[in-house]
């Protein structure tokens, strides 16, 4: 797969409803066609959003629209599939859209708030996961006790590898607002 040759992270920006959800499922964990899916699981994907809390707290609560029975039916359904109590913050956020019969697609970012939220919006929220990254990758080198030289190489290695993720990811964001 490309992310392992690259050694890029990759991590998703769905809409915040149950089919965004699932979308997600299905490249974390694989969907029903397991034979044909094989090659296109990513295990180490992230989600980043857009989650219902982080809509709350940028005051957009009532932009949110109204969940529709198969919206409804569809939450219940992803919270009592086994795979998702392993992902706290998916079932946090699926729990809150019950609870508040509201759901949101990706473009409300956008629509309500102006053409480059959504971008400074993906932008703190990759940073927030690279720097989660960062540290996650600095208590693995001072558990295994490795030398200076070689933990300055991994430092950099690592900034790369961000770095490249990064300007993936802005490419790929002005070409969308273009």
């Amino acid at each position: 797969m490309v992310h392992e040759s690259l050694k890029v992270p990759i991590f998703a920006f769905v809409d915040c409803n149950a089919f965004g959800i699932e979308i997600f499922k299905s490249y974390k964990f694989g969907s029903g066609l397991q034979l044909m899916s094989r090659n296109l699981v990513v295990p180490s994907i992230e989600l980043i959003g857009l989650f219902y809390s982080d809509l709350v707290e940028r005051g957009m609560e009532d932009d949110m629209t109204p969940l529709k029975k198969i919206d409804y039916n569809k939450t219940v359904s992803l919270l009592e599939e086994p795979l998702i109590p392993l992902e706290p913050h998916i079932s946090k956020s699926l729990k809150s859209i019950l609870e508040n019969k509201r759901k949101a697609d990706v473009e409300l970012l956008s629509h309500k708030k102006g053409c480059f939220y959504w971008v400074n919006y993906l932008l703190e929220k990759l940073r927030f996961h690279l720097k989660e990254m960062k540290n996650k990758k600095c208590e693995v080198h001072t558990r295994k006790k490795i030398c200076g030289a070689k933990k300055h190489t991994k430092k950099f290695s690592a900034r790369k590898r961000r770095k490249s993720c990064f300007l993936f990811v802005m490419r790929k964001m002005f070409c969308y607002v273009r």
